[in-house]
């Protein structure tokens, strides 16, 4: 865990529970902006300590900690939401950029995350296209190939769709839209970034973060220290 969010958790609580008791707790963690977004794992140590003691030995406390809790240090949810059209041998582009996106709250919107039974595939690209803000083509050797990628990077043309064409270096692809050039061997933070300096000429920019994360943590005392 970062050094940063150790000394922030680094709580007390004490309370008195009797055998078979439950006690909840509720934990407020206050994220500097200099520390990374991303994900942290926290472990929660619980010290117990058998009441009334009658010797010294008696006195000695129990810790027993929890299994590694995650939590995510990222900007609230701003109202964008990409859609991603892509092609599935690309998948791997489309994860790393729906988390970057995430951290900087903004939803990746990725078809096929949203399984619709019996839904008419074209019917849910549209449905899809018109809920987002943003229409995001990435355009390689393999989606240009794909006619649901070139239908949907069409539909979101005609209704003038907020767009941003990422087009692979070197691919031969004829279109009236201008296009960002990236490649797929590119760091995923460089297409993300470039990702972003798109957006950021589409919509306002996004402000730095100054959150504060709450972790509900529920702290069965009696359950793991002394039995049901």
């Amino acid at each position: 865990m970062d050094e940063r969010i150790q000394r922030m958790v680094c709580s007390r609580s004490r309370d008195l529970v009797r055998p078979s008791q439950r006690r909840i707790f509720t934990f407020f963690v206050s994220v500097p902006r200099e520390v990374p977004l991303g994900e942290y794992e926290i472990l929660f140590g619980i010290e117990a300590q058998y009441l009334p003691v009658e010797s010294y030995m008696d006195q000695a406390r129990q810790t027993q900690w929890t299994e590694p809790l995650v939590f995510h240090v990222k900007h609230p949810f701003t109202g964008k939401k990409v859609f991603i059209s892509h092609s599935t041998e690309d998948i791997q582009i489309v994860r790393e950029l729906e988390k970057r996106l995430d951290n900087y709250g903004i939803q990746a919107v990725i078809a096929e995350d949203v399984p619709q039974p019996g839904k008419v595939l074209e019917e849910k690209f549209k449905s899809k296209i018109n809920e987002s803000t943003i229409f995001l083509a990435l355009l390689t050797e393999d989606s240009v190939r794909s006619k649901w990628v070139i239908m949907e990077t069409e539909y979101a043309r005609q209704i003038r769709k907020p767009m941003i064409p990422l087009k692979e270096k070197n691919l031969r692809y004829d279109s009236p839209i201008e296009w960002i050039e990236f490649s797929k061997y590119d760091n995923p933070d460089v297409i993300f970034q470039r990702v972003m300096g798109a957006i950021s000429t589409i919509q306002p920019s996004i402000s730095p973060m100054g959150v504060i994360l709450g972790i509900g943590i529920l702290a069965f005392l009696a359950s793991l220290m002394f039995g049901d």
